[in-house]
């Protein structure tokens, strides 16, 4: 029998949970040299059928893969041909009793990453799988912080998804750097108001580490990005936090509708000048609005109607 034939009874055996075989196989002392070898090459790439180890975690055959781990012949971090380690690949599927095992494998790279970066933290993060997650913040050499290619952290990733319980998990956890930017120099907190994802922004306006009036993305905060994208209910969000400084917003940033001028103007914040400018500059006849604004904000209780210059049919009628 070839050593081709052997390895392939060795796969059937761990895909079908035969024990004796296996045990037989992790025996050999052909397989030790070989697998010694491999051992030597961690991220040598392999079709994920011919990775005993990720074959047995597919399968479920949780004796197998506890027999493998225990064997130092096995290569625990062999990766696919995208660079996926078994652990990553078990993280992104929920997979937590062959999380837990895995991670009790003092030879598994709970760090190690696929060709775009993703980490098993990043991919269980991504499906929401939040009892992964706790498992995986358990360990004590995981980077909670390893973002991928693009500079997405676990963190982004939950406040750009949504993905709620994970992010509570991410906040509970001091090393979790929580305005961590990406390589475009987004925030977690910009992402989430762009994303009009109102549960996360409520929960980050809570944690006095956020930085919620920064503008770190170029010439873009929190506050400005839900206005340019009209997200009327996270902006009134926004405006009844003592957080938000509008002063902090900057001066291209521009009002595209007037229902949010109505909510700024009536939230009662100090308001930078920069943004009367734009709203002046993009609707006309605003003047009398704008001028009695900033002599007396009672005036904003008033009723005032002005026409937008649109040839006299349209009107706007506002009630602060």
């Amino acid at each position: 029998m070839t050593l081709e034939e052997k390895e392939q009874i060795f796969l059937n055996s761990c895909r079908e949970g035969n024990i004796d075989i296996v045990k037989h196989y992790l025996k050999s002392n052909k397989q030790r040299n070989r697998e010694m070898e491999m051992e030597e090459e961690v991220k040598e790439e392999k079709e994920e059928e011919k990775i005993p180890l990720m074959v047995a975690c597919q399968n479920k055959q949780l004796e197998v893969v506890q027999l493998l781990l225990n064997s130092e012949k096995i290569n625990v971090n062999q990766v696919n041909q995208v660079g996926a380690t078994t652990l990553l690949l078990n993280c992104a599927k929920g997979e937590v009793e062959i999380v837990k095992l895995l991670l009790k494998c003092n030879r598994i790279d709970v760090n190690q990453g696929t060709i775009s970066g993703s980490t098993p933290l990043l991919e269980a993060c991504r499906n929401d799988h939040y009892e992964v997650v706790r498992e995986l913040l358990k360990h004590k050499k995981i980077n909670v912080n390893q973002a991928n290619s693009s500079g997405v952290s676990p963190f982004f990733l939950c406040c750009q998804l949504g993905n709620l319980v994970c992010l509570k998990q991410l906040m509970l956890d001091p090393r979790t750097d929580v305005n961590l930017l990406t390589d475009a120099k987004e925030s977690p907190f910009l992402i989430a108001c762009q994303n009009n994802n109102v549960n996360v922004v409520q929960i980050l306006l809570c944690d006095e580490r956020i930085e919620v009036n920064v503008a770190n993305h170029p010439h873009k905060n929190g506050f400005s990005v839900a206005c340019e994208h009209a997200h009327f209910e996270l902006v009134k969000e926004l405006l009844d936090s003592s957080r938000i400084d509008l002063q902090h917003v900057d001066s291209r940033v521009y009002l595209r509708d007037f229902q949010l001028l109505q909510l700024v103007l009536a939230s009662g914040k100090k308001i930078n000048d920069s943004i009367l400018k734009n709203v002046e500059h993009r609707y006309s006849k605003l003047d009398i609005l704008l001028k009695s604004f900033k002599k007396d904000p009672k005036t904003v209780r008033t009723q005032i109607i002005f026409d937008l210059g649109m040839q006299g049919k349209f009107f706007y009628k506002f009630k602060f």
